[in-house]
């Protein structure tokens, strides 16, 4: 994966010192602006514009151009992000591993996570209700699975659990695994009676249905397979 947020390998700044030739939008919003000194170019917002009063023909101090190059860093990392998300929902750790992986800084990669917060633009709670959502209707998932499915995607798990419960209210899990495994069992028509019964058994196991639940469900469609 690319490592484009990461700091430069030779410790360069990404905004020299030196007089700035020249300061122009970078895109059509009027969020974004590019600012050149001498062969370097840095994205910058007009917060950054007003916070270090960039103008064409101002020059850069050597302590101003370090401020300036964090500044920069941190919102190429705002942007990265902003841009992950608008791909698909994350969770504020799957976002912080990502952004992690692109080469940003620990502290680069919770400070913009925490602004996001802020602006509401990254919550685990919507995140989660929405993935248990979907995973129940959508995947045959028990509770117990979607549950999981979200730790791993690094929410709380109480947040998880909440979800879940919240996405299977009024959900019988039995008629629920029932209706998934008889979709399955087509496939599995040409098999002989043990090697059905196995792998349709390891096919609930692994959508996180207990035990129980997956002997009334084998043995309630595979004597009727039988009959039939």
């Amino acid at each position: 994966m690319k490592r484009d947020l990461a700091p430069p390998a030779d410790g360069s700044l990404l905004v020299p010192a030196g007089v700035i030739s020249a300061v122009r939008a970078a895109d059509t919003t009027g969020k974004r602006f590019e600012v050149r000194v001498g062969d370097a170019v840095a994205t910058v917002s007009a917060g950054l514009i007003a916070e270090f009063h960039l103008a064409a023909g101002r020059t850069i101090a050597p302590a101003d151009a370090e401020a300036l190059s964090r500044a920069v860093g941190r919102l190429r990392v705002f942007d990265r992000a902003v841009g992950l998300l608008a791909l698909r929902a994350r969770s504020a750790r799957d976002l912080r591993t990502a952004l992690r992986r692109r080469g940003a800084t620990a502290s680069d990669s919770q400070s913009v996570i925490e602004e996001l917060v802020g602006l509401g633009l990254l919550d685990d709670q919507a995140y989660a209700r929405a993935v248990a959502h979907g995973r129940a209707t959508a995947t045959g998932m028990s509770r117990r699975r979607v549950t999981q499915v979200l730790a791993r995607k690094g929410v709380d798990p109480r947040v998880a659990d909440e979800a879940a419960r919240e996405a299977f209210e009024g959900v019988d899990e039995t008629e629920a695994a029932l209706q998934v495994a008889a979709k399955r069992l087509r496939s599995l028509e040409k098999l002989d009676d043990v090697v059905r019964r196995r792998r349709l058994h390891a096919f609930l196991a692994r959508r996180g249905f207990s035990s129980e639940v997956v002997r009334r469900v084998l043995a309630r469609l595979l004597r009727g397979s039988q009959e039939g």
